[in-house]
């Protein structure tokens, strides 16, 4: 399968026989969460996880992420309006008391900060300040976990790279971990600082924040991956905002031909029972649809009663979504011919017919595409065989979104042609533009046959000598576009092979 599943391994999945069971389910990547994982423990897991299965490891930091201490008992309850004392060092908390990480968050809390833990579970008010505690007032009562995430009112300075994340990378790395994650990605210098430990390797930011969204731009050109933690942004974004906030992520990494990863609640019922509710079934297929490129399973297989069922159930989702999506895509008509053959201006004149019938009709000009990428291309054959497999990549992306797409482009290779034809396959047709000479050189839209006979341009495709067009020989369809042809016939002639093909 093209979507990838991330699985995270904790006490209920951190055994052989789950591990095993979960890689021939489907895994491509098990996650070790170090906000829920001692550094001591870090170097064993690894070994035991290596020795296991050869699904590769990803190391994901703690990163700059307020939580709280242990607590009394797993979980404790917070009355409202009940007083709490915030402890300067670690201790285990109470009805009474409790403490927070890093060591930096108490010199920082003012009176009047609120402090939301455990998505909400409960708030605490800062109403008085002292050398080694503060006084706190419950606001919202509910019960608090141990090693909870919190957020504070106002932001705090938090360190991208915790001690304890340097520490844990720097032994990933030396026993051959290739892929780390970035906690609570703010902006590119925490990026540079994971960089600055990690190097090349494999790198997936976490947007858990607003800050994290605002700064996408300078994120993702510096990354491998995102993964879009919806838990962490619900607890400073309106949830009902939550899901259009990923279609807006999704949408903008696709510009950066950056993969997506999206996390947390996927199958949230599966903690405790075999099977998911109908919402979350229908939200990990509505996520596909968006475009995601991986899916993270987290407490379902790290603490659920149910991990490999729950690998499962993403895998057998993955795979009617995709099906479906093969149903439902666009029919693809890949117009091929040299410069001034028309391309453009016959794909713009179908498009309004095709729209008149009531279809939904996209062009994905090969120009635009060129313009628009993020290096400058030029027209070697590899360039040329970049932007075409670039442009097929556009077209499998959005296809479910039109009935008919149409692709002008330079195509001139027939290796590149036949590449873009099995990815695009089976509705995929392939339409050349047979244009004479003189009637390009006419017409030259761009001036690029002037530039060619006055030296300018050396090596124009399908004019130079050392550049030739190779025609195609299974093309679905040969219009001749020269200028005797009417430009109405090659229209109809379009028009009735589409309608009878799509």
């Amino acid at each position: 399968m093209s979507i990838k599943i991330l699985s995270t391994l904790g006490p209920s999945s951190l055994n052989k026989s789950t591990v095993q069971a979960l890689e021939q389910n489907g895994v491509n990547l098990f996650r070790i969460n170090l906000s829920h994982t001692q550094l001591e423990d870090v170097e064993k897991i690894i070994s035991n996880i290596q020795a296991w299965t050869e699904v590769p490891i990803c190391l994901d930091s703690e990163g700059a992420q307020v939580r709280n201490g242990l607590m009394v008992a797993g979980q404790v309850l917070f009355n409202t309006g009940d007083l709490v004392i915030i402890h300067s060092c670690g201790v285990i908390g109470d009805s009474e008391n409790i403490s927070f990480t890093p060591a930096t968050v108490f010199s920082q809390l003012r009176i009047g900060d609120v402090i939301q833990v455990d998505f909400n579970s409960a708030s605490f008010s800062v109403v008085d300040c002292h050398s080694d505690y503060l006084t706190a007032k419950v606001i919202n009562g509910g019960y608090v976990g141990s090693n909870k995430g919190a957020v504070v009112s106002r932001p705090l300075k938090l360190a991208a790279i915790t001690q304890k994340d340097e520490a844990a990378f720097d032994l990933g790395l030396k026993m051959g971990i290739k892929n780390f994650a970035l906690s609570f990605t703010h902006c590119a210098e925490d990026v540079a600082q994971a960089r600055n430990i990690i190097g090349e390797m494999n790198l997936i930011s976490k947007i858990e924040s607003i800050q994290g969204v605002l700064n996408l731009k300078e994120i993702l050109p510096r990354v491998d991956q995102i993964l879009i933690d919806r838990g962490d942004l619900s607890r400073e974004i309106a949830i009902e905002k939550i899901p259009f906030i990923q279609r807006s992520i999704i949408a903008y990494a696709r510009i950066y031909e950056t993969p997506v990863y999206v996390a947390t609640n996927l199958l949230e019922s599966m903690i405790h029972s075999g099977t998911p509710t109908r919402a979350e079934s229908n939200d990990v297929a509505s996520t596909l649809l968006m475009g995601a490129s991986g899916l993270v399973l987290a407490a379902e297989t790290a603490i659920g009663h149910y991990p490999v069922e729950s690998v499962k159930m993403i895998t057998a989702i993955i795979r009617l979504t995709l099906n479906e999506q093969i149903k439902k895509q666009a029919s693809i008509f890949w117009f091929t011919g040299m410069s001034g053959s028309g391309k453009t201006t016959l794909s713009c004149a179908i498009k309004n017919i095709l729209i008149e019938q009531h279809l939904r009709v996209g062009i994905i000009d090969g120009d635009t595409v060129r313009e628009g990428y993020k290096k400058k291309l030029g027209f070697g054959r590899d360039e040329v065989m970049q932007n075409n497999l670039h442009i097929a990549s556009i077209c499998q992306t959005v296809r479910a979104n039109y009935d008919v797409i149409l692709v002008p482009v330079i195509s001139p290779y027939a290796e590149i042609r036949q590449k873009v034809r099995d990815l695009l396959a089976p509705s995929f047709h392939l339409i050349y533009l047979k244009t004479d000479i003189s009637s390009l050189k006419a017409r030259d839209p761009k001036g690029l046959y002037q530039s060619a006979d006055d030296g300018l341009i050396t090596d124009l495709i399908g004019y130079s000598k050392t550049t030739p067009y190779e025609q195609p020989d299974n093309a679905e369809l040969i219009l001749d576009t020269s200028d005797q042809n009417p430009i109405e016939r090659s229209i109809m002639e379009l028009i009735e092979f589409i309608n009878f093909t799509r």
